[in-house]
Parts: C-alpha cells; structure tokens; sequence
C-alpha cells in the first residue's frame, strides 16, 4: 500500500531525510542556490551528464532528464528547494562513473557477457570516486553516496553494496526511480521503448522490491496527475506537466 504524500513527508522531516544519516542540501544552502556558485555548479554537473550520454546515443539526454525527474520527485517527497537542488546536481552526475567503461562494452549491441555485466556494474563506484575530492559533493550534500548507490534495491539485491531499504540513502532511491523510469521511456538498441502506461505499471510492479514502496507512490502519483494522454510522449513533456501541474514547484 502506496503511503501518502503528507504522511512521507512527515517521514523526511523525523528521519533528517534519510536513515544514512545525510541532510541533504544543507552544503548547499550555505552559499545559497541563487549564487554564482551553486549556478556554476548545475552548469559543470550539466555539462559532465553531457559528456556521459555522448559515449552512447540511444541514451541521449538521459542524465538531463533523470536529474529533472528526480527533482520533481524530491519537491513531490516535500524536500526543501536546496534538497532538491542537490539531487538535481547528483541526477546530471549519476552515470559519470561509465566514463571508465570500455566504449566497446558500454555501446555494445548484443548481450553483455557475465564479465561485461560486472563491468558495468563497476560505474557507481567509479563515479563516487571521481567525485570524491570535489568537497561540496561530499559531507553534507551526499553527492557522492547518492551517486554510489543509485542502483541499490529496496529488497537489498543491488549493488555495489546490497545495501537494503532505508539503510539506502534516500537521494539515491529518489535516483533510483527516476533514472529506471528514464530507462523504461528510452528505446535502446536490445529493446522498444514502453508506452507511459506500461512504464508505471512496471514501477508499481517492482514496489517493494526493487524501489521503495513509499516514494514509488509519489513517483506513480505525480506522472498520473501530470494528465499526459500520449502513451508515447517524451519524457521532456511529461517533466514540463508535472512542473505545471505540481504546487510544490517554486
């Protein structure tokens, strides 16, 4: 059973947003995410999530559209605005970590190989350490965590650490949902694109199991209410609908 928007954000706030300890947002309250600082920061996060998706272009755009999602959804959790700038910040970054995959690996047409799979597997640790001596990505913002266990699961079956319900960070399964859903909406070269219908039927289906149940609610209710009737809409206009529709936008 889906927990309500009010009764999650009552959560959020009695659990300093997450279990794991992280207060997200708070670094970058302290120079305010107005100042040229944290602007130049979006710009730079922006421009990597860039270089990432050109390695491979059946996912063009998807670092851009992962961090938009997973900040409607933070905003949807009732996470402050700095909150959720920062899990903005951390989407554009997710996948930096496959720069250090073999563009032969990464790009690969037919089925990976077990050893390629562990390979790509090796991209959230890759990407923390990239990460890891850029100080305002680290402490109290939790970039680099979030980055590091965006693919762990709810049921503790992910990696790299299979690390379990809210022992994960909660920017990371915000990131979770957001970058699975970006994924089910993308056509890739194994695999057609689901239709928006089938994308939530399938986040609804993993619940529990690979994402948490609570903020997959959110997650379901938000794009509902966006009232997008394409089923084959892109995922720009389902962001630019749910901004439109959503109060908790500023």
């Amino acid at each position: 059973m889906f927990m309500g928007s009010e009764a999650f954000r009552l959560r959020v706030d009695s659990l300093g947003c997450g279990a794991s300890g992280e207060v997200l947002g708070e670094g970058l309250s302290e120079v305010g995410c107005t100042s040229g600082i944290c602007e130049s920061l979006h710009q730079i996060a922006a421009a990597l999530g860039n270089a990432i998706d050109a390695k491979d272009h059946s996912t063009s755009s998807h670092s851009r559209q992962v961090a938009d999602l997973a900040r409607c959804l933070a905003l949807r959790a009732g996470m402050s605005i700095h909150q959720a700038e920062v899990i903005h910040i951390a989407g554009h970054l997710h996948d930096i970590g496959k720069i250090g995959i073999p563009d032969e690996v990464l790009c690969k047409r037919e089925p990976l190989t077990d050893a390629e799979w562990a390979m790509i597997r090796q991209h959230p640790a890759i990407g923390a350490r990239i990460v890891a001596p850029v100080h305002i990505m680290n402490g109290s913002t939790g970039i680099a965590k979030m980055i590091l266990h965006h693919h762990e699961r709810w049921d503790g079956r992910g990696y790299p650490n299979r690390l379990r319900g809210e022992n994960i960070p909660l920017g990371a399964r915000i990131l979770c949902l957001a970058d699975s859903f970006s994924a089910m909406m993308e056509s890739r070269a194994y695999r057609n694109r689901l239709t928006l219908g089938g994308s939530i039927e399938e986040l609804r289906r993993n619940s529990g199991s690979q994402f948490d149940p609570e903020l997959c609610g959110l997650m379901v209710d938000m794009l509902r209410e966006a009232g997008v009737a394409d089923e084959y809409c892109t995922l720009d206009l389902l962001v630019t609908r749910i901004i439109a529709s959503d109060h908790q936008f500023p």
